[in-house]
């Protein structure tokens, strides 16, 4: 990587300051692995998008779980070298960042690249745009799930046609009619109570056997009634007469609307 990141901690004493470099423990806490050769990137809610970059150029660069350790110890031995100058120790970390050094070199294990990510979650997904978006399906074209939180990016149905698990955790989720769902066998919507375009789940989970699987989710009574057939749920709510009930409670009155509705329909003959 071309750049450094420090955090400063202060010491108990006021005229004492560490700098620590924080580039490798930050990349592992956010690179994880997907045995046996996948990667799986999580970015927290507080990080930037462009910490994505950073991974991704990670990645792009080889990687795997030895070197990654291996990196990480070797900036911690830099960081008590920098702070912690003493001669007793000093010319023992230098010969162990050296050892290191020729593990990670010589290291049987052969790198992973961007081709091996198969999982993305980013807990806070407001900043996404189309180029963040394209960079992610060029450089990850065996991504398999997704996970996107908070904001969901309202042409994103134009992106991940070869994503097999999606996951959608916001308030409110833009109409998926698009690429996106061509290939997905999994559907998860978490804590939505605005989904446009319901018609078009429909026509997916009749056409491409997608599975839908609602959490904490709100829909309106005519979603329900189009939906009702075809869902897994999780603490559903069906919102109805400016009331939102629980969708085992509006199941029941939904039947017994039918039935009324029908008996109108078709009176039946009265005999003398």
């Amino acid at each position: 990587m071309s750049d450094t990141e420090y955090e400063y901690y202060e010491s108990s004493d006021d005229d004492e300051q560490y700098i620590y470099q924080n580039v490798w423990h930050s990349v592992t806490k956010r690179i994880h692995w997907h045995w046996p050769n996948g990667i799986v990137l999580h970015l927290f809610k507080e990080d930037d998008i462009s910490v994505l970059s950073v991974l991704l150029e990670v990645v792009s660069e080889g990687i795997h779980s030895e070197k990654l350790a291996h990196l990480r110890s070797i900036e911690a031995l830099e960081n008590a070298i920098v702070n912690r100058p003493d001669k007793k120790y000093g010319y023992g970390r230098i010969a162990e960042i050296r050892r290191l050094t020729n593990l990670m070199e010589n290291c049987n294990q052969n790198n992973i690249y961007t081709t091996s990510i198969l999982e993305l979650h980013i807990e806070d997904a407001t900043e996404l745009n189309d180029h963040i978006l394209w960079t992610i399906e060029m450089q990850c074209p065996h991504l398999q799930r997704i996970v996107f939180k908070k904001h969901i990016y309202k042409n994103i149905r134009r992106y991940f046609k070869q994503v097999k698990h999606i996951v959608f955790a916001a308030d409110s989720i833009p109409s998926l009619d698009g690429i996106l769902l061509e290939e997905t066998q999994t559907l998860e919507i978490h804590n939505a109570s605005q989904i446009g375009n319901v018609h078009i789940l429909k026509h997916f989970i009749n056409y491409k056997q997608l599975v839908v699987k609602f959490v904490n989710v709100v829909l309106q009574d005519w979603q329900a009634q189009i939906l009702q057939s075809y869902i897994q749920w999780d603490n559903l709510q069906v919102s109805l007469d400016c009331e939102t009930i629980p969708y085992e409670e509006w199941r029941p009155q939904q039947t017994k609307r039918r039935k009324l509705f029908a008996e109108a329909m078709n009176p039946k003959p009265f005999f003398y």
